[in-house]
């Protein structure tokens, strides 16, 4: 109904078309396959008309298409570069997570060794409180064992002391004893010579006594 309204032969509006198509540029062939059939025969009648007489619009629209092209070609390729960019972050992504996964491994293993060094220092900790914590029991067994030793060494010391004065004091009776020994020992010799003296006084006496009483019987 269109291209009768505008008064195309639609008999010959394709090989029209395909007239204008032939000496256009292939930009158009192009275009022109790419479309479904009932865009492409509409696109055969506008060409027609334009071939008709309307040149400038056919050369605008050229123009406008190539134009159109252009643009579509550069953001293609513009479209090109950002997928090859993104394929390359993509690929750069995917070496940093290996990267961030080979350090997590890494801090894995740095923790789990510090963890295990860790553990090690906790029970050498624990052992070493033990340790202290033994020393102490044995410091205050140690103390206490002084403690009596030198309560026993002072108790000790004083009766030494006592046994000390006491050894004067038998000493020094010991010493009165030897002296009134000596004394008596000296008084003896003396009453032992009184003695002897008395005992020849009277052996004298008696021997004298015998002799008189001898005479006077006479």
């Amino acid at each position: 109904r269109k291209m009768l309204s505008k008064g195309v032969d639609v008999s010959t509006a394709g090989h029209s078309g395909q007239a204008a198509l032939s000496v256009g540029s292939r930009v158009w062939q192009a275009i022109a396959w790419s479309m479904p059939e009932r865009d492409r025969m509409n696109l055969y009648v506008a060409l027609a008309e334009m071939n008709a007489g309307k040149k400038s619009k056919v050369e605008s629209l050229n123009e406008t298409m190539e134009y159109e092209i252009g643009r579509l070609s550069r953001e293609v390729q513009r479209k090109k570069v950002a997928l090859k960019e993104a394929d390359m972050y993509r690929k750069k992504l995917e070496k940093t997570i290996e990267e961030m996964e080979t350090d997590l491994a890494e801090a894995n293993s740095s923790i789990s060794h510090l963890q295990s060094q860790n553990a090690d220092q906790t029970k050498r900790a624990e052992l070493a409180e033990k340790q202290v914590a033994d020393l102490q029991k044995t410091a205050g067994e140690t103390m206490q064992s002084l403690s009596k030793e030198r309560t026993d060494r002072a108790r000790m010391e004083k009766q030494l002391v006592v046994e000390y004065q006491l050894r004067e004091e038998i000493s020094d009776q010991a010493q009165k004893v030897q002296d009134v020994l000596s004394r008596t020992a000296g008084e003896a010799k003396h009453v032992t010579r009184e003695l002897k003296i008395c005992r020849h006084e009277y052996e004298t006496y008696r021997q004298s006594a015998s002799d008189v009483q001898a005479a006077g019987g006479q």
